[in-house]
């Protein structure tokens, strides 16, 4: 449907599951939102591709959190992005931040300033991106840290050390880190 509607001179549309998705004479191949079931025609169209051409994913969601995807699959998707170089990202982190990486600067975490609601501040930058388990260390930290002697109710008496109910949230949570990384 999209073919038809698309007339501009030098532009061609295809699809990973065309049996040519890219030609010779093709300078850029941009994919849109590749997904995980496409991970294999991805590597394909990748590994076909000359030296002068250029194979650029927007949005790309070859990662799934769906139990059963195995082993192989995970290092195929791993092995395939080991050779993309990240030029821009922005992902959101829950509702307290995000994750950012523009080309050729390094990994930023950005989080919630308490100080000035609606703005955010730099927490970290990294060398590499951060795995998920990663990032909500991070974010554990800030709060830990950002919460300060004022942000407890006047006249209260400061607590001697984290509550029960602090102490089976972060129990929770480490067991949920762990849970998905025997998923990964």
């Amino acid at each position: 449907m999209l073919k038809g509607e698309w007339t501009a001179p030098g532009v061609s549309l295809a699809s990973l599951g065309d049996r040519a998705p890219a030609s010779p004479d093709d300078d850029v191949v941009v994919l849109l939102g590749p997904d995980p079931q496409g991970v294999s025609a991805v590597g394909r169209l990748a590994r076909g591709l000359g030296p002068d051409q250029a194979l650029v994913m927007y949005n790309p969601r070859l990662a799934s959190g769906d139990v059963g995807v195995g082993l192989n699959v995970r290092r195929m998707r791993e092995g395939l992005l080991a050779g993309f170089t990240t030029a821009y990202h922005l992902r959101p982190i829950g509702d307290t931040g995000s994750l950012f990486k523009m080309y050729p600067g390094r990994w930023q975490v950005f989080l919630e300033d308490a100080s000035s609601p609606g703005r955010y501040s730099l927490v970290r930058e990294l060398g590499s991106k951060p795995p998920y388990e990663d990032l909500m260390l991070i974010v554990e930290e800030h709060m830990r840290t950002s919460a300060g002697p004022g942000d407890s109710e006047a006249g209260a008496a400061p607590a001697e050390g984290p509550n029960v109910f602090e102490q089976v949230g972060r129990t929770v949570a480490n067991l949920q880190r762990f849970a998905r990384s025997l998923s990964k």
